[in-house]
């Protein structure tokens, strides 16, 4: 790791040996704080809030809710200190956990593997951990595009037993090995996927470039998909953790595929609506080809080797 990243490592590690209640109220004064003075990132969340119908209509009903969204991504973000730089055990400890947990121990012992996703929801990233912690697990991750950020996402991201592998050919033949290994994998559903990957379909009324690599890896390896929920509990009390398995395979054809996971997200979502990344902005397509251009999607390599 280079010396800058592991100052960066020292920092952080630094600050999240501040109580979670702590690191949450700074969390919020900080997302209330981007919120009122960053146009961009306060006009994609009241756009994307609007559309989406989940405020209603009323203007000063979706800027309320738009606030409360705010102060919910600040505490996301500064949650993650602790998860990745040294007391990720101890955010095990606060996961509340029911029935749906018990449900998923018998997927896990058929041997087709599990497809687990976490959708931008509440905790997610504490829903990453708590599968590195419970078996080993295989995350596709996107690289950011800032060089020396790498090596710290992977630092924190690697705990327990999750394996990373980056979104591209190499990532997709990891995970389906990690499937046909009869083991877990880990995708983010709602990340728009690189041009070429992904195909339009609704999501929340509106269009939404959406992968399609769920579909075929399930397609090639017959595994379940299984939808993560981690909803933020009030007062840093923890979080809570469901399990929800799709009850149908996922279609063959790619647009009902992505059709049935957007909408299967949207129950979910629905859960704690202002614990969504809403600033995320998913309505985007990738630049560089659009999906109406012809070019086919790429396929999963059925490779056992």
């Amino acid at each position: 790791m280079p010396f800058g990243s592991w100052l960066t490592v020292l920092l952080l590690r630094t600050v999240a040996l501040l109580p979670l209640s702590w690191l949450h109220r700074i969390g919020a004064f900080g997302g209330r704080a981007v919120y009122a003075c960053s146009p961009k990132i306060r006009e994609r969340m009241l756009e994307n809030i609007r559309d989406a119908g989940i405020a209603g209509t009323d203007r000063a009903g979706v800027e309320r809710f738009a606030h409360a969204c705010a102060v919910e991504l600040g505490k996301g973000v500064m949650e993650i200190l602790p998860l990745w730089f040294g007391r990720a055990a101890d955010m095990m400890g606060i996961i509340r956990l029911d029935a749906s947990w018990d449900a998923v121990q018998p997927l896990l012992g058929a041997g087709k593997g599990v497809i687990f996703l976490t959708p931008h929801l509440g905790g997610f990233e504490v829903a990453g951990q708590f599968l590195a912690y419970h078996m080993k697990v295989t995350i596709m991750y996107r690289q950011p595009r800032l060089a020396w950020l790498d090596p710290v996402l992977r630092y924190g991201r690697a705990q327990g037993r999750a394996q990373l592998t980056t979104a591209d050919t190499r990532g997709v033949r990891a995970l389906l090995k990690a499937l046909r290994r009869g083991e877990a994998i880990g995708l983010l559903p709602d990340q728009v996927p690189a041009q070429g990957h992904g195909i339009l379909a609704d999501f929340f009324g509106r269009p939404a470039y959406t992968t399609t690599l769920i579909g075929k890896l399930q397609q090639a390896t017959g595994a379940p998909v299984v939808v993560m929920c981690t909803r933020r509990l009030p007062r840093a009390a923890g979080f809570e953790l469901t399990f929800h398995t799709l009850p149908a395979p996922l279609p063959h054809d790619d647009t009902q595929s992505a059709r049935a996971l957007n909408a299967f997200q949207e129950d979910i979502i629905r859960r704690c609506p202002e614990q969504y990344l809403w600033s995320y902005n998913r309505f985007k397509t990738p630049s560089e080809a659009p999906p109406q251009s012809g070019r086919p999607p790429p396929q999963v390599v059925r490779d056992d080797s």
